[in-house]
This record gives C-alpha cells, sequence and structure tokens, in this order.
C-alpha cells in the first residue's frame, strides 16, 4: 500500500512514513486531502516541517489561530515532535472553536488530564483492563462506522470522536450515582463478580 499512497501523494515512498507520523496517521488510516495539503505547504516554503504543516491545517480546518495555540502551549513544555502534542493541539482546537481562549483550553486539558489520572488510580488494574479493552473496541467501531460515511475526513474524525468519547466519560463518572455505584463495585470486586461483570459488558 505503501507505493499506492505514495503514488496518489506524488512523493517519494520513502518520504511518506515519516509524513504519516508527523501527522499523527498509518497507512491504514490517513486523511487523503490532509496529507495533500500538508506536502503543499511544504513545497510552497509556508511552513518548514511536516508537524508544522499539520498543525497549521488542522487550525484552519476548525477556523483557529494556530500560532495563538502554539504560543499558548509554550508554557507546557510538551515539544511540538512529542507524541503528547498532537493530541492535545487537537483538543485545544475543538475547544478555541467551542468559544474558550487558547489559553482556557490549554488549561482546561490540563485540569482535565489530571483528574483523569488521579481518579484512575482508585480502579483496580483488572477491571481499568476490561473497560480499556471495551472503550477501545466502541471507539473502533464508531470511527469506522464514520469512516464510511465521511470518507476523506478519517483524522478528524478519528481525534474528534476520541475527544467527545473522553469528554462524555468524564462528565458521567462526576454523577452521584455513578460515583456511589463505582465505589461499591471496586469495593465489593471478587473473582467470581468480576466474570459477571465481564458477561454484562459482553451483552
Amino acid at each position: 500500500m505503501t507505493n499506492k499512497l505514495a503514488e496518489q501523494l506524488n512523493i517519494d515512498s520513502k518520504k511518506l512514513p515519516h509524513l504519516l507520523v508527523a501527522c499523527g496517521m498509518t497507512e491504514e488510516l490517513h486523511d487523503i486531502e490532509a496529507l495533500k495539503a500538508v506536502i503543499a505547504m511544504r513545497d510552497s516554503g509556508e511552513v518548514s516541517s511536516n508537524r508544522q504543516g499539520y498543525c497549521l491545517y488542522l487550525a484552519q480546518q476548525h477556523g483557529v489561530n494556530a500560532e495563538e495555540i502554539h504560543k499558548a502551549l509554550e508554557p507546557t513544555k510538551i515539544k511540538t515532535s512529542d507524541k503528547d502534542y498532537l493530541p492535545l493541539y487537537i483538543n485545544v482546537c475543538i475547544r478555541v472553536a467551542g468559544g474558550e481562549t487558547a489559553a482556557q483550553a490549554v488549561e482546561s486539558e490540563l485540569s482535565q488530564s489530571q483528574t483523569t489520572e488521579q481518579g484512575v488510580e482508585a480502579i483496580p488494574l483488572e477491571i481499568r483492563e476490561l473497560l480499556d479493552e471495551k472503550t477501545t473496541a466502541t471507539v473502533k467501531a464508531t470511527v469506522l462506522s464514520s469512516f464510511q460515511r465521511l470518507e476523506g475526513l478519517q483524522g478528524q474524525v478519528e481525534n474528534y470522536v476520541d475527544h467527545r468519547i473522553k469528554v462524555s466519560m468524564d462528565s458521567i463518572m462526576e454523577d452521584p450515582d455513578v460515583k456511589a455505584a463505582a465505589k461499591r463495585l471496586i469495593e465489593g470486586t471478587t473473582p467470581e463478580k468480576l466474570h459477571i461483570l465481564e458477561a454484562s459488558l459482553e451483552e
């Protein structure tokens, strides 16, 4: 598939892996229009790297200012080349497009991430592994379904779905009833009950 995709993009196949990694994509899951846009930006000299080009493309798609977001992310000390930078950048773009300032969006994302990490520690490892498996399957099914209906927007759809699931789950876990149920589950978990939970989730 490498040669076929490289031909579609009209680039040397040796450059393709670097382009995909910079844009957080794979040969199986990619946004052809976004990749073409990044290549065009590089060729015109508008950007000096694939990652910079993709960030600019994302900002344009969301109608936000790329430079403002980059500056708001500088205090986090996360480098643009780090694997954590792109997901954070995308989520901040989504928040800014929704009305937050870049600084507010970064603060919200970091605060949400910290809260989520603290809450995860209270959940037994075996429960976390089970939930991770089910969540991943749900995300994959949702994204693939979206891909079939929105061909050409794979990258944006995948990132948007991941973000919305994360936001929804964080909100749900803050519900008093859900907190109480989770507490009862954690305090009363036994090997027998774990099998029952797994069967329930499978259904």
